[in-house]
């Protein structure tokens, strides 16, 4: 044992010269304060990691909120999680507004609009698929899954990308251009083909980007972008899924409370007159008031099997 502890400490003599030279260089120079606040941002960030409180130095940032800056600068997109192919499409992988429940404008539920417009109550229509011949639908990786696997792709046009956020969503080149290799901006698009119906869903990327209320402000200003490119165009805003119970305890920013602060926040944008709320929820939540995890393989995106389920859903919840 003891030959081990000599073989130890002569395997790192080097590392502990070096350590009791610092030592003594802060204590002899006081020059302490020079890695203060580095180590006390390396303390503060362990403790994060460890899910306890601490306090950065006054005027820091901490790495995440740095991150979160950088991504949203560049308009990064890292998805919430890998490709399954048993799962259908890849992955895509704050202040809150309140604790709202989600519950969907669509269904009776009385507020007001992001005009200050009372909420009145909509009368779904049931439709074939038909309906959906002058439909847009712009959205991510879920909305990549409903392309595939929905049986819409014969009706609607698609504008959907795996990983796309709401800070991108207009000038990312993901729409292909038909018998050219070059792929131009949503943005473009829109202004050359009109549309009499635009179906939006994204927010499962934005989870650990800026704040609820800026997500929203985005979210406005791109409706308001598109308003001014389709004027004669009904607006619906998909909510954001729900993930599983089981995913939304990982541990990381993707939780369905902060989903369901966000789906809150979207339903204010709506107007009831050229912008709807559809809560797509009520299609895919199980009593847990998550995602169904039969439904799921990654707790996030719906198997292709189930893709459907939605469809028949926004078949059933159709504007007059």
């Amino acid at each position: 044992m003891e030959g081990k502890k000599e073989n130890f400490f002569k395997r790192y003599e080097i590392l502990f010269l070096l350590l009791l030279f610092g030592i003594a260089f802060f204590i002899v120079t006081k020059r302490w304060d020079l890695y203060e606040k580095p180590i006390h941002r390396v303390v503060y960030e362990v403790r994060a990691f460890l899910g306890m409180e601490g306090t950065l130095p006054e005027g820091e940032k901490s790495w995440a909120e740095m991150w979160a800056e950088y991504r949203g600068s560049l308009g990064k997109d890292i998805d919430a999680e890998k490709e399954d192919p048993s799962n259908g499409p890849g992955g895509d992988p704050e202040d809150p507004l309140g604790d709202g429940s989600g519950d969907s404008v669509g269904d009776g539920a009385n507020g007001q609009g992001m005009d200050g417009q009372d909420m009145t109550e909509i009368l779904w229509q049931t439709v074939d698929e038909s309906y959906f011949d002058d439909a847009l639908f712009i959205g991510d990786s879920r909305i990549v899954g409903l392309r595939d696997y929905g049986n819409l792709q014969e009706h609607a046009t698609f504008y959907a990308y795996e990983g796309l956020n709401i800070y991108r969503i207009l000038t990312a080149k993901y729409v292909e251009v038909p018998g050219q290799m070059k792929k131009i901006t949503v943005e473009e698009a829109l202004g050359q083909r009109q549309f009499g119906k635009i179906y939006l869903m994204t927010g499962i990327n934005e989870l650990d980007i800026g704040t609820t209320q800026r997500f929203a402000e985005t979210y406005g200003e791109v409706i308001q972008r598109i308003h001014e490119l389709q004027p004669d165009a009904k607006i619906i805003i998909q909510s954001i899924m729900l993930v599983t119970q089981k995913r939304a305890e990982k541990g990381d920013f993707v939780t369905n409370q902060g989903i369901l602060e966000r789906n809150q926040a979207l339903q204010t944008l709506a107007d009831g007159v050229t912008v709807f709320y559809l809560d797509i929820n009520e299609a895919i939540t199980d009593e847990s008031s998550g995602m169904n995890p039969t439904y799921t393989t990654d707790g996030i995106h719906l198997k292709a099997k189930y893709v459907p389920l939605w469809t028949e859903f926004l078949k059933t919840h159709a504007l007059p």
